[in-house]
């Protein structure tokens, strides 16, 4: 008797904590939203009673929440000011940041890359794709803006919910009851209706992904494989990697082999490399064997170059003995730059040192510049004194000129422009050191060119 009247108290304690929650969370909306609670299991009803409660207007914004699948986090998908989208690798505290969905860019990867090894062009690009919007954490909605004369649904947003100059001067009704599976037929249904833009497709598309219902998966993977743009098929290929789970890994796998678009096979090619699994580096490295497109080949050593799993880079080294194409070869070393270990430094290394073809030792030399830290310093400083060939030499002298460390790169260069027994690689590194703006440079040149030195 007593365990009942206790379990009866908890109960009522539990209840009423979460009544407490509840009220606090609705009164953390603006007084200009309306409070709804109607077809909690039929949006599209929803929206025609509101229709009915929003009198003489031309458009209305009807939002609510559903629940959000597993995983979701809101700090890692950014909207460009070109309205391109990327995915941030990187947390920006416990919060985080949820950016307005726009479009896949694939580009705005790369760019980081690229970037992160020092180089400036990739650097500048970047500059220019800057996050421009974002959505709180904790107060996010979904809204539809709606035209009321044929309740057609002309947007859909993720917006935070304590802003009202998001919604201009049209009212705005909050359903707190929706289910999410209504919320996810809704979307499905906009998906299917192909009188709808490819811009509103796409932003259903990424809003149905982030539902906890285990239909998602089927319905974009049924929208890659379909016969719609490249646009709208690339983007639920997008999002379906970034639901990671084994079951779209496995959609997605599927469909590559049936697909003739080079466009579409790119797109998959990076929502595979997005699950970072055994599964998923594997099916890469089939591709970068045996792919009748070389081009495909090259993207999926890139994309397998992004993935900082020790099994990656030893999946890149022995792709690197396998192949014969010098170009996809390059390519390896450019996805071995990429491995943030001191393997990987090892790796490009002994490529600098020994690899028997010219142009891929370039390559190598190349990307061992802009890798920080004084082993890989060092290994450059041995390959100006000790190689055999003067371009080899010349390019050594130019990646150490790239080093982060600027004043041990400096150095080196010195010392290189004082007593290499190669006059052409003298020169160079007389060149190099022009282009380093340090005190210490100028006192070089000085003391080289005052007529006592040179006697």
């Amino acid at each position: 008797m007593e365990s009942n009247k206790n379990r009866m108290i908890t109960v009522l304690v539990i209840s009423l904590l979460w009544f407490a929650g509840f009220a606090n969370a609705q009164t953390q909306l603006p007084e200009n939203f309306k409070q709804i609670q109607t077809y909690p299991k039929n949006i599209k009803k929803a929206i025609e009673s509101v229709h009915n409660m929003a009198g003489n207007v031309d458009v209305f914004w009807f939002g609510y929440r559903f629940n959000l699948r597993p995983g979701v986090n809101f700090h890692n998908v950014r909207i460009n000011d070109n309205g391109d989208i990327s995915i941030s690798r990187h947390r920006h505290g416990d919060e985080g940041d949820f950016f307005e969905f726009g479009d896949a860019d694939l580009e705005t990867v790369t760019l980081q890359a690229l970037s992160n090894l020092g180089d400036e062009e990739a650097r500048e690009k970047l500059k220019k794709k800057q996050p421009v919007s974002s959505v709180g954490n904790r107060h996010w909605g979904l809204f539809y803006q709606v035209y009321t004369e044929d309740n057609a649904v002309e947007n859909i947003k993720l917006f935070n919910t304590g802003r009202r100059n998001n919604f201009g001067r049209h009212p705005v009704f909050w359903n707190s009851s929706v289910e999410t599976s209504a919320s996810a037929d809704f979307l499905t249904a906009i998906v299917h209706n192909k009188t709808y833009s490819r811009k509103l497709l796409k932003t259903a598309l990424f809003v149905l992904s982030l539902h906890d219902d285990n239909r998602v998966v089927q319905i974009l993977s049924a929208v890659a494989a379909g016969n719609r743009s490249v646009e709208v098929r690339g983007s639920a290929a997008f999002w379906l990697g970034e639901i990671g789970s084994e079951k779209s890994l496995q959609s997605l796998m599927a469909i590559y082999p049936k697909e003739n678009s080079r466009k579409m096979k790119e797109k998959l090619i990076f929502a595979i490399s997005q699950h970072q699994s055994k599964q998923s580096l594997a099916f890469l490295a089939n591709i970068a064997r045996s792919d009748s497109d070389g081009e495909m080949r090259q993207k999926a050593v890139f994309w397998i170059g992004q993935d900082q799993q020790p099994s990656a880079l030893q999946l890149l080294l022995q792709l690197l003995n396998e192949t014969r194409s010098v170009e996809l070869k390059e390519k390896i070393v450019f996805s071995i730059s990429q491995h943030d270990s001191e393997e990987a430094i090892d790796a490009l290394i002994k490529l600098a040192r020994r690899e028997p073809n010219h142009s891929v030792r370039k390559k190598a030399i190349f990307w061992l510049g802009q890798m920080a830290g004084k082993k890989s310093l060092s290994a450059l400083g041995d390959i100006v004194e000790e190689d055999g060939q003067t371009e080899i030499k010349t390019k050594a002298v130019f990646a150490i000129s790239q080093h982060d460390n600027e004043e041990e790169a400096a150095d080196m260069l010195m010392k290189i422009a004082r007593s290499n027994s190669n006059p052409e690689v003298r020169k160079k590194a007389i060149f190099w050191l022009g282009q380093i703006d340090s005190p210490r440079t100028i006192d070089f040149f000085k003391d080289i060119l005052t007529p006592e030195t040179r006697r």
